[in-house]
């Protein structure tokens, strides 16, 4: 998926907290355990850091 298709609470948010940080992967998973959320790869001091977000932005892992 493209970063222009997250959900404006999740895009919100990574523009509020990780805006210095490159997108590298976004992906909408419905899983049977967490429900539907969007996990964004980002490239932060030369690694990569996999944040998952509700549709409203919530941060949940």
């Amino acid at each position: 998926m493209k970063n222009e298709e997250l959900p404006e609470g999740v895009k919100k948010l990574i523009s509020e907290r990780y805006r210095n940080n490159k997108i590298t992967e976004v992906e909408r998973v419905d899983s049977a355990k967490k429900g539907v959320f969007y996990d964004v790869e980002f490239k932060q001091k030369g690694k990569n850091k996999d944040v998952e977000f509700r549709e409203d932005g919530t941060v949940i892992n």
